[in-house]
C-alpha cells in the first residue's frame, strides 16, 4: 500500500515558517549579519564563510588600529622626551619645573613653546640658555649687511644688549 500524506502538526508548520523566516533574514542585507550572529551564538560551529571572511576583516582593521595608536603614542612619548631633554640642556632645574608647570596650565605639549612662552611671561624676551658654551654662532648673510650696514648694526648692539640684561636677571 502506498504511503499516505498525513497533515502536519502545528509544530512542524510552525518550524517551517521560522525556517522561511530564517531565510529571509538571512538573505537581506540589513539583518543578514545579526541572524548570522545569532545562529552562531546557538552553535559555533556553524561554517558561514562569508561572515566569518567579514568577522576576520574587521578584526584585522582594530588590530592595525590600535598598532598605529600605540605607534604614535609611542613617537609622542619619545618627542616629548627628547623636548623635555632639550629643556634640560639649557635650563636649571628650577626653570625646567617652572616652565612644565606653565606648560600644564596652559595645556602646552611643545617644550620649545613652552620654554618660549615661559621667557616671555618672566620678562626674558627670547630665552637664554643656560649653557651658553654650547651655542653655535653664525656670521650674519650678506644680504642683511649689505643692504643697511647702519640699521644691522643697530639690531646687533640691541641684541648684544639684550642678551647682558637676561643673563643679569637669570643669574639672580
Amino acid at each position: 500500500m502506498p504511503p499516505t500524506l498525513r497533515p502536519l502538526t502545528e509544530a512542524e508548520k510552525t518550524d517551517i515558517e521560522l525556517g522561511r523566516l530564517l531565510g529571509k533574514l538571512t538573505a537581506h542585507p540589513t539583518t543578514r549579519r545579526e541572524a548570522y550572529q545569532l545562529l552562531k551564538k546557538a552553535n559555533p560551529n556553524l561554517p558561514f564563510p562569508d561572515q566569518d571572511l567579514e568577522d576576520y576583516k574587521q578584526q584585522e582593521a582594530v588590530r592595525r588600529q590600535k598598532e598605529e595608536f600605540e605607534r604614535a603614542q609611542a613617537a609622542a612619548l619619545a618627542a616629548l622626551e627628547a623636548g623635555r631633554a632639550r629643556l634640560r640642556e639649557r635650563f636649571s632645574d628650577e626653570h625646567v619645573k617652572a616652565i612644565e608647570a606653565l606648560m600644564t596650565k596652559h595645556g602646552i605639549a611643545d617644550y620649545e613653546i613652552g620654554a618660549k612662552l615661559w621667557a616671555a611671561e618672566a620678562g626674558e624676551g627670547d630665552y637664554m640658555p643656560s649653557n651658553p658654551q654650547g651655542q653655535t654662532y653664525t656670521m650674519p648673510s650678506d644680504k642683511d649687511l649689505l643692504a643697511d650696514p647702519r640699521k644691522w648694526a643697530t639690531d646687533q648692539a640691541a641684541k648684544v644688549i639684550d642678551e647682558f640684561k637676561r643673563e643679569k636677571r637669570l643669574s639672580r
